[in-house]
């Protein structure tokens, strides 16, 4: 998708071309475009997942980064780099007493933490090896914060399936007129963001 052509779009249902004084500039509907952006990511995660590599720290409970991320999907890989498998927290609490005081080796299942997306546990806990022994690292698979864009004028596609570019310029434009204007344009914008939010091509 590229930026540009969303905001574009996004002027047309506006009814306010670019020009010497349009109601909205370019840069305040760009800032609309990288709110949709981290929309689109926390409701449709699978087009922006990424795995890197998190270092680990000593004992059970590890995290991941919330200023890069939106949320952990799968740990793929251990410190060893081998494969891992997901089990429930409750289960391996009844299946495996006392796990968090295990012997430390790499470790072999991890478990979500339902109410932290950032945080996930793992067994055995893990032990830091002393200097100058390199720190240990777990390869994970996380939903990939969006990167701002900074250009509303630059042709360049983000690398978003174009397909969501309608819902984009539905969202920039319910935006735009749901925030300091009068009670027929906000009304107009709510409509407009519900069609956002469908992910769908339809216009109010």
């Amino acid at each position: 998708m590229v930026p540009s052509l969303a905001i574009a779009g996004a002027r047309v249902i506006l009814n306010d071309p670019a020009g010497t004084s349009p109601r909205w500039s370019d840069a305040t509907l760009l800032g609309y475009f990288n709110d949709f952006m981290r929309a689109l990511a926390l409701q449709r995660g699978e087009f922006f997942t990424e795995q890197i590599d998190v270092p680990l720290v000593a004992g059970e409970m590890q995290s991941i980064s919330k200023l890069t991320t939106l949320g952990l999907v799968d740990v793929l890989k251990n410190q060893g780099a081998e494969y891992v498998r997901e089990v429930d927290m409750t289960e391996m609490s009844v299946q495996a007493r006392g796990w968090g005081k295990a012997a430390s080796k790499p470790f072999k299942v991890w478990m979500r933490q339902k109410a932290d997306p950032f945080r996930f546990a793992v067994y055995p806990p893990v032990v830091i090896p002393p200097s100058p022994a390199p720190a240990p690292k777990a390869t994970v698979s996380v939903t990939a914060l969006p990167a701002a864009v900074t250009d509303a004028t630059k042709n360049t596609d983000n690398g978003v399936s174009a397909v969501f570019q309608a819902s984009a310029e539905n969202f920039i434009a319910g935006r735009a007129l749901t925030i300091n204007t009068n009670a027929a344009d906000t009304a107009k914008g709510v409509q407009l963001l519900s069609f956002a939010a469908t992910l769908g091509g339809g216009q109010g």
